[in-house]
C-alpha cells in the first residue's frame, strides 16, 4: 500500500510558521499512523495551520484549520471557510480518527474512503468530530 503521508497536504504550521496556530506536522504524522485507511487516493486531507491554506488553496475533502478556537474542520472545502466543529489543536487527530472509525464501519465493499464520507454527509462528519471533545 502507498504511504498515506503522501494524501496529506500539510503546511509547517507551529512553531515554524508565526501565522500557524496549531502544530499541523505533528498532526499529519499522527493521524498518518493512526488512520491510515481514511487516507486512500480518493481523498486529500488538507492540515492548514491558519486561514491562509498555503499548503492546499483548493478544496479538499477534509480541511484542518488552526484559529483561536483550536483546530476547525471543513468538508470539502478549503481552510478559507467556517469550520463545521472545533477540537483543541492537540486532540484534532483523535476527532480525525473518529471519522475515519466511522468509514471503516460504514464502507461499502469497493467504495472509496470520499465516496463514503460523501454518504455519511458533511454535518455527519462534523458530529464525529467534535465528539468526546
Amino acid at each position: 500500500p502507498a504511504d498515506p503521508r503522501t494524501r496529506i497536504a500539510a503546511c509547517p504550521g507551529t512553531p515554524a510558521c508565526a501565522s500557524g496556530n496549531i502544530a499541523t506536522r505533528a498532526i499529519a504524522e499522527t493521524i498518518a499512523a493512526e488512520s491510515p485507511e481514511l487516507l486512500d487516493t480518493s481523498l486529500t486531507l488538507h492540515i492548514s495551520g491558519c486561514a491562509k491554506g498555503c499548503a492546499h488553496p483548493g478544496a479538499a475533502m477534509l480541511t484542518l484549520v488552526g484559529d483561536e478556537n483550536g483546530a476547525g474542520l471543513v468538508v470539502d472545502g478549503t481552510a478559507k471557510a467556517l469550520p463545521a466543529g472545533y477540537r483543541p489543536g492537540y486532540d484534532a487527530a483523535r476527532g480525525v480518527a473518529a471519522i475515519a472509525a466511522a468509514v471503516r464501519g460504514e464502507r461499502h465493499q469497493g467504495e472509496t474512503a470520499a465516496a463514503c464520507l460523501t454518504r455519511l454527509g458533511a454535518a455527519g462528519i462534523a458530529e464525529l468530530y467534535r465528539r468526546n471533545e
